[in-house]
């Protein structure tokens, strides 16, 4: 091998490395990763998949704990095999080396097939408009109940799967609605007393909207029964009340002075509604929102101060 010649007064290449015993080997491939699927392991999970819509399965619902032990299953016969095959191997060859058990797979939980599918599950490739035609009279026909059923009628040679056939449907063929009213906010709310947090059963219960859509929707307004219109005395003496209960209270110095005097602290960047979710259930038929408005544009001192052009002095005593 050619040796790499370093300028005069440098150390040749690599010499720091091999010092510190730090030898770097650059041509060296990294193997196979432990937990990499083998192919006899794919193939057992798409029997098991394709055994369970057979069933007539939701494809929402596969059980990936019968998957996985069908994984399992699979994996101690193909291992049992290979481990015979290198014996009778070992036993063959003339100058037999150390023999070596081989090393067993780990067994795949029932979130790594689910994940696993996710990779390999088949796909015809782009959709035809012969098989959107199919897709489409099949899926209102079943009422979006059997997908199983409606995948064989637009594809008879299994190339469409059923999730394939009700992700497609649900994503690409039903226009999404965007607008609420009433209507919709009282079938929301009965979804979710049948499915509970499964936003993506609640949207399909709703139609043509997004899990995400139905989520925000009834989280921030379906669920509180909101009311519109003018606050009352009452409403904005409980939004106050819930505000101190809520908030972190905290001893103002003396000769403080603006949001500094206040005996608590209302949150500042509360993305996720958090603290407003929790005022909102103390004022009935308000939302989050419409509790944080109310605060921050009619009633936090500090704000109303700067309106009004109150005092420190009264400003304290307000929010005392």
């Amino acid at each position: 091998q050619p040796v790499a010649l370093a300028p005069p007064g440098m150390a040749p290449p690599g010499a720091f490395e091999r010092a510190a015993g730090l030898e770097l080997r650059f041509n060296r491939l990294p193997g196979p990763r432990a937990d990499a699927w083998a192919d006899f392991e794919d193939s057992a999970l798409a029997r098991a998949v394709k055994a369970q819509e057979d069933e007539g399965a939701d494809p929402r619902d596969v059980a990936w704990a019968r998957v996985a032990e069908a994984v399992k299953r699979d994996a101690k016969v193909a291992q049992a095999a290979a481990r015979a095959a290198k014996a009778a191997a070992h036993a063959a060859a003339a100058n037999p080396k150390p023999w070596a058990e081989p090393k067993k797979k780990k067994a795949r939980s029932a979130k790594d097939c689910a994940r696993r599918w996710d990779d390999v599950k088949p796909n015809a490739g782009s959709w035809t408009e012969d098989e959107e035609a199919r897709l489409l009279a099949a899926a209102e026909a079943n009422g979006g109940q059997r997908w199983d059923i409606v995948a064989a009628f637009v594809d008879s040679d299994g190339a469409r799967t059923a999730d394939e056939c009700m992700r497609h449907y649900r994503d690409r063929m039903t226009p999404l609605e965007k607008d609420w009213n009433d209507a919709d906010d009282a079938r929301l709310r009965e979804a979710v007393r049948i499915h509970g947090d499964d936003w993506q059963r609640v949207a399909d219960a709703m139609g043509r909207r997004l899990p995400k859509d139905v989520r925000h929707r009834y989280q921030q307004y379906a669920m509180w029964r909101p009311k519109k219109g003018a606050w009352t005395i009452l409403e904005q003496r409980r939004l106050v009340l819930a505000i101190r209960a809520e908030a972190e209270p905290r001893d103002a110095p003396l000769g403080a002075t603006g949001a500094d005097a206040m005996p608590f602290k209302v949150p500042v960047n509360d993305r996720r509604d958090g603290f407003w979710r929790k005022v909102a259930t103390h004022v009935p038929r308000r939302t989050p929102l419409q509790c944080r408005s109310k605060w921050h544009d009619d009633l936090d001192p500090v704000r109303f101060v700067k309106k009004t052009g109150w005092s420190d002095g009264e400003l304290a005593a307000l929010a005392a």
